[in-house]
């Protein structure tokens, strides 16, 4: 099962097939009467607040359920009072130039919260990344942050201020 909170009320969880029969649910037989489902969204809640993803309870949750390629489920589970919150890890990217530097930081969503290193002839990016499939693992960017030198901890915000001096 995995889980990714899409937004504070929505989250997105994909099961395989392997994992629906194990819990006993379906696509046809998902429903809120249904038992196996009921117990199914209490262990999703569980499980979200074992990750420490939310901070209160939900008066009234809706689910959205479609079926997967290759077999499975991906159910949307939204909420009137749930607060989910994504928690964030780190992805690590390498670049060459400044010039893909500058490439990088105008494509990614939160280009404020990056940090710029040299670490040997590369440049290292170091970006705040949600999504756990793209998280770098945490010894890699710790030795980064490390041995690596900080040339910026907000090179975006730097990239700009040059960018409106240079205007008249």
């Amino acid at each position: 099962m995995e889980i990714q909170v899409i937004n504070e009320s929505c989250a997105k969880i994909e099961l395989s097939s392997e994992e629906c029969a194990v819990f006993g649910i379906d696509y046809d037989s998902f429903s809120g009467n249904d038992t196996a489902s009921r117990l199914f969204i209490a262990s999703v809640l569980e499980k979200i607040r074992e990750m420490e993803l939310s901070s209160a309870a939900a008066d009234k949750l809706t689910a959205e359920i479609f079926k997967r390629s290759g077999g499975g489920l991906i159910i949307y589970i939204s909420g009137k009072g749930m607060r989910l919150k994504r928690r964030a890890g780190e992805r690590l990217c390498f670049c060459d130039t400044p010039e893909q530097v500058i490439g990088l930081l105008q494509r990614i969503p939160e280009p404020e919260s990056a940090e710029l290193y040299k670490y040997g002839s590369r440049y290292a990016l170091i970006l705040r990344e949600y999504d756990r499939r793209r998280v770098t693992e945490p010894y890699i960017c710790a030795k980064i942050k490390e041995y690596g030198e900080l040339l910026s901890d907000t090179p975006f915000q730097r990239l700009y201020d040059m960018i409106t001096r240079e205007e008249p």
